[in-house]
């Protein structure tokens, strides 16, 4: 069972480049984060990129459904192949 208050639900959320600096500074200093979940945001990859150092926290990190160009999806890509945290992306 999962403990709904590891969880951050943001999906249909428009995160503009502030709320993701917002985001990125709340999640800095979260831990045991079990599910990441910001899918139709409208994230971008300069969006994206400012959550990059802190998306290995979640177990399961849901980013479909945004504007993320083949660049950020590589980088996602390699972030999931070199680490053991993170167990689902989608």
């Amino acid at each position: 069972m999962v403990d709904l208050s590891q969880m951050v639900d943001l999906s249909q959320t428009r995160l503009d480049q502030q709320a993701c600096r917002s985001l990125a500074l709340f999640l800095e200093h979260f831990e045991g984060l079990s599910e990441l979940d910001l899918s139709h945001c409208q994230l971008t990859d300069h969006c994206l990129q400012l959550l990059f150092p802190h998306q290995h926290k979640a177990h399961i990190l849901d980013l479909s459904h945004n504007d993320i160009t083949d660049v950020s999806a590589k980088r996602i890509y390699d972030t999931v192949s070199t680490n053991n945290n993170i167990h689902t992306v989608r």
